[in-house]
C-alpha cells in the first residue's frame, strides 16, 4: 500500500492496529499512523513512514506500542515538535529494525496561554519503555531534540540500542534499569543519560559519547553500575 501526500494522516483508526506484514509506504503531514485508543502492535512487515507537519508523528498510539519478531521500520519526522514513535501506553521493542530519524526543533504555540512548548524528538514515550530484542537506531537533529523521552521507567534486557542526538541522548524520568544488550548513545550538547530518579545497570555493553563539560550519565538517584560495563569518551 502507497500513500502519498496526504494532507493529514496516512492511516487514521479509532481502535487497535495490527500489521503483521507486507509493505506500507507512506508519506504525510499529520501522522503516518495513528490510533484514537487500544494498542498498535506491528509484527511484520516493511513500513516506510515519512512526515513533514508541525507536531506530526510517525507513529502515534493512544494506547501501548509493541514491535516485536521481524518487522522493517523506517521513520522520517521533518518538522517543529514532531516525533518518530509517540506512545501513550508502555512501549515494547522486543524485535525486529527499527530506525528513525527526527529533524525539527521547538514547537511553540502561542495561541494557549500560557504558550506550550513541545520538542521534536526521536521516540517520546508517555508511560514505560522496555527493550527485550530487535535493533533501534534514533537520529534526532535540531535545537533541543532528544533522542529518547520516557515519562515512566525505562528497562532494557536485550537487543541493540543507538541514539545520536543534539541534546540528552536519552531522558528518563523514572527509573532506568540495563541489565542486557547493547546500548551505543552519543550526544554533542548535552548528557547521554539523563535520569530523574535511580540507574541500574548490571550487564550489557553500554558506549557514552558526549561534548565537552557534559556528562556521560546524569543521576539525581541512586547509581548502582557494575564496573567495567559503562564507558565514557568525548568527541
Amino acid at each position: 500500500i502507497k500513500i502519498k501526500e496526504s494532507a493529514n494522516d496516512g492511516i487514521h483508526a479509532n481502535d487497535a492496529i495490527y500489521i503483521r506484514g507486507g509493505v506500507l509506504d507512506i508519506t504525510s503531514r499529520g501522522d503516518a499512523i495513528q490510533n484514537e485508543n487500544l494498542p498498535i502492535h506491528i509484527s511484520g512487515g516493511k513500513i516506510t513512514a515519512e512526515t513533514s507537519g508541525a507536531k506530526s508523528n510517525g507513529i502515534y498510539s493512544a494506547g501501548p506500542t509493541k514491535i516485536s519478531n521481524n518487522p522493517e521500520i523506517n521513520i522520517i519526522t521533518r518538522g517543529d515538535g514532531a516525533k518518530g514513535i509517540k506512545s501513550r501506553g508502555i512501549l515494547s521493542i522486543e524485535g525486529g529494525a527499527t530506525d528513525i530519524k527526527t529533524y525539527g526543533a521547538e514547537h511553540i504555540d502561542t495561541g494557549v496561554s500560557p504558550p506550550d512548548s513541545n520538542s521534536a524528538t526521536g521516540i517520546k514515550a508517555h508511560d514505560d519503555m522496555e527493550i527485550k530484542g530487535g535493533t533501534l537506531k534514533v537520529e534526532s537533529w535540531g535545537s533541543k531534540i532528544k533522542g529518547m523521552s520516557i515519562d515512566g521507567n525505562f528497562e532494557m534486557s536485550a537487543g541493540n540500542l543507538n541514539i545520536r542526538a543534539n541534546d540528552d541522548g536519552m531522558k528518563v524520568h523514572g527509573n532506568l534499569l540495563i541489565s542486557g544488550g547493547t546500548v551505543n548513545i552519543s550526544s554533542e550538547r548535552r548528557d547521554g543519560i539523563d535520569c530523574n530518579k535511580d540507574i541500574t545497570i548490571t550487564g550489557g555493553s553500554v558506549t557514552l559519547t558526549v561534548g565537552q563539560n557534559r556528562q556521560g550519565i546524569n543521576c539525581s538517584g541512586k547509581e548502582n553500575i557494575t564496573p567495567g560495563i559503562v564507558k565514557n569518551s568525548g568527541f
